[in-house]
């Protein structure tokens, strides 16, 4: 595939590939442009900055986009079930523990694989450590023993933001806050 740029700026954009015809183009374009995100006014355009979110669009044929973002060139895209299989990509595993996290937190399995994904990142062992002959639940007992390392104390306060996000945002903008600026994503 060929590179894909626009102008450059300073902060680094999530970069977002959206479907430039079809049954799904308009469904899509509608739905980002009623979440506040600005949308191309002409079809030709190709691609659209919206600085002021952090995002850059790329309107591309609905068959290049799960070639771009699984090459890494784009960040994601909008496609439709017969393009991708979103659940056979660990990205999308790791936000939707984030997501059971924020809803279970009581639940140990899903827990330690959130603590040991990209938003908290602990390894096998800062994990056996908080784990090992636990009594509670591990989100309760990492809150107990957050004062002992810094590694605990900083994933109680990366989980506890989870939470409070969950409890203040419809799930669009808690999954935007862990996609965006500040979020999970890495340039």
């Amino acid at each position: 595939m060929t590179a894909l740029t626009t102008g450059t700026t300073d902060q680094r954009l999530l970069r977002v590939a959206v479907p430039n015809k079809g049954s799904l183009s308009e469904s899509a374009t509608e739905m980002l442009r009623e979440s506040g995100y600005r949308q191309r006014s002409d079809s030709k355009q190709l691609t659209l900055v919206d600085a002021e979110n952090g995002v850059e669009f790329f309107y591309l044929r609905p068959r290049d986009i799960a070639l771009y973002v699984g090459e890494g060139t784009l960040d994601v895209g909008v496609t439709g079930r017969d393009r991708l299989k979103l659940m056979d990509h660990l990205a999308v595993m790791d936000l939707v523990a984030a997501g059971r996290f924020a809803l279970l937190p009581g639940d140990d399995l899903n827990t330690a694989t959130v603590l040991k994904g990209p938003f908290v990142e602990f390894d096998d062992d800062a994990l056996f450590g908080l784990a090992h002959d636990h009594k509670e639940s591990l989100w309760r007992t990492l809150g107990k023993r957050r004062d002992e390392k810094s590694e605990f104390a900083s994933a109680w306060e990366t989980l506890g933001r989870l939470l409070a996000a969950a409890d203040r945002n419809p799930p669009y903008e808690f999954y935007a806050g862990l996609l965006g600026p500040g979020g999970g994503r890495r340039d």
